[in-house]
């Protein structure tokens, strides 16, 4: 939506202070500005606009609303993160992936976690028989993700190999 008020050389409407006294020039903008969004917006959103007298009254309802929804996104994404825990025995690739795309979703909601909160999430979330491993990597002072998952991948691969993984868990 910003991308075509944009092209359409309408975003200062919606992201401006409405200029005092109102011109003619303005008034024309605003109008092709709300035409622009009633176009744009889902049938369902119509409720949130119907009131404003302006394209910005407009887009504060529509950022409002969303901004609720994308908080809420992230409450529930961060909520699963937590929740997330490998059984002893359990694929390691399969939940690593599983995790990355919690951290994925998280980021397309416009909460992006950093590299020490991510590593922290993938350690609380592993069995304790990699504990050994987790307290190694602990003291490490060049831990990235990438190589959290890769030790930890090289040590599950290991023990696969070694048949600690059940038949089921192999593939």
């Amino acid at each position: 939506m910003m991308w075509l008020l944009e092209k359409e050389d309408l975003w200062e409407i919606v992201s401006e202070p409405k200029p005092e006294p109102e011109t003619d020039d303005w008034k024309k903008r605003d109008r092709k500005a709300r035409a622009n969004i009633g176009l744009f917006i889902e049938e369902s959103q119509f409720k949130l606009v119907k009131d404003a007298q302006s394209a910005s009254e407009m887009w504060s309802a529509l950022k409002q609303h969303h901004e609720k929804a994308t908080m809420s996104t992230v409450v529930h994404y961060l909520s699963q993160l937590c929740a997330v825990n490998m059984s002893e025995g359990g694929n390691m690739d399969n939940h690593l992936n599983g995790i990355e795309e919690i951290f994925d979703k998280l980021a397309a909601a416009g909460q992006n976690l950093d590299e020490s909160l991510k590593i922290a999430m993938i350690f609380r979330s592993v069995p304790s028989s990699y504990r050994s491993l987790v307290q190694s990597l602990q003291c490490r002072a060049d831990w990235t993700v990438a190589l959290v998952k890769a030790r930890l991948l090289d040590q599950y691969s290991q023990r696969r190999d070694r048949s600690e993984v059940p038949s089921e868990e192999r593939r």
